[in-house]
């Protein structure tokens, strides 16, 4: 009998330990990663210019000024990127360009799926394309990313950065390394 009652008092406190370990198992990985969490750190730091093929590079009304662009070694930097907005800077623009576009400023995602983000000073918004484009084997495993981003200037006035630019539609495609 002794040992039956052993047996009871064994179960009776051993079950809550059992039961305390079942429950849904989430992956330990925490909530999904948004789109705009996933894109901030590719797209922070420095893009050039993608001339790789005639199709790419920079479009602005119609026309490629993608030469004029590489020439004048034009970047786009994106810096403290969050996956709420950050900073960007642009070095390089060109001078032969109808108007100076970019700048400098700060810019948000306009949405949850992150394929727009907007320039907070002037309200320009951006269809934005992200993607890899393919893998340099070697010692650094770089992969090169590639960055569409398709706007148009809304009207301005004559005053402007923008008025020698607006209505037009802008298509850059620029990349950026990253290791």
């Amino acid at each position: 009998m002794k040992r039956v009652l052993n047996l009871f008092m064994v179960l009776v406190f051993a079950s809550p330990l059992v039961f305390t370990s079942c429950g849904k198992d989430d992956g330990g990985d925490g909530p999904e990663q948004t789109k705009a969490e996933e894109f901030a750190p590719i797209l922070e730091g420095t893009w050039t210019v993608d001339d790789s093929d005639q199709q790419k590079g920079v479009k602005i009304g119609g026309g490629f000024e993608t030469k004029k662009f590489s020439d004048s070694n034009f970047q786009l930097i994106f810096s403290n990127t969050t996956k709420d907005g950050g900073n960007y800077k642009v070095t390089g623009e060109p001078n032969n360009v109808n108007s100076k576009m970019w700048g400098e400023g700060t810019w948000k995602f306009d949405n949850e799926n992150a394929k727009i983000i907007v320039r907070n000073d002037d309200k320009v918004s951006m269809d934005l394309t992200l993607k890899p484009e393919g893998i340099r084997l070697g010692s650094d495993n770089t992969i090169v990313y590639t960055m569409t981003l398709v706007f148009t200037i809304p009207a301005a006035d004559t005053q402007s950065r923008l008025s020698g630019v607006s209505g037009e539609e802008c298509i850059f495609h620029l990349k950026r390394p990253i290791n």
